[in-house]
């Protein structure tokens, strides 16, 4: 989560940079900071991040198309169509060796960030010999985070 709010930072543009402008005077830190420092707070908590200071939960989850996890040596590369973006800021993804499982903080295993008209993809390496399953989680910009939007498997080889 920090490597991604880090990456993040610059493109969310001044409006929402300056709603953290409060929160950093009361900590004593930059605004970037209390933007990361908040948000992995919230993410401690399993919640997703938000762009802005106070969060106004009103945004609109995206509508996902075609999922794929295609298997490979020691890999398996996950692909996802976003038919609908929506306010789409970025995709939990999840791995458990069973079926049926519970998305959860402890089996989280990527956060990839949305970028408008390119598929999002992982590469989850290296992995043993076995069928992995995967589930997905979309968040929006202020922190609302959908139902699991369906799960895929692979088995590497």
């Amino acid at each position: 989560m920090f490597k991604f709010l880090a990456q993040e930072w610059a493109g969310i543009g001044s409006t929402p940079q300056a709603s953290w402008e409060d929160r950093a005077d009361q900590k004593i830190v930059s605004p970037f900071n209390a933007y990361v420092g908040y948000n992995q707070f919230r993410f401690r908590d399993f919640l997703a991040p938000t762009q802005t200071d106070p969060e106004d939960d009103a945004m609109t989850p995206a509508t996902m198309g075609a999922i794929t996890a295609t298997a490979g040596v020691r890999s398996i590369t996950i692909s996802a169509i976003v038919t609908t973006p929506a306010d789409m800021w970025g995709l939990m993804v999840f791995r458990d060796i069973e079926t049926a499982f519970n998305t959860a903080f402890d089996n989280l295993i990527g956060i990839i960030p949305y970028v408008a008209s390119s598929p999002i993809t992982l590469v989850d390496s290296p992995l043993e010999p076995d069928e992995y399953f995967y589930n997905f989680r979309e968040f929006t910009k202020d922190g609302q985070i959908s139902a699991e939007v369906g799960e895929e498997n692979a088995t590497v080889t």
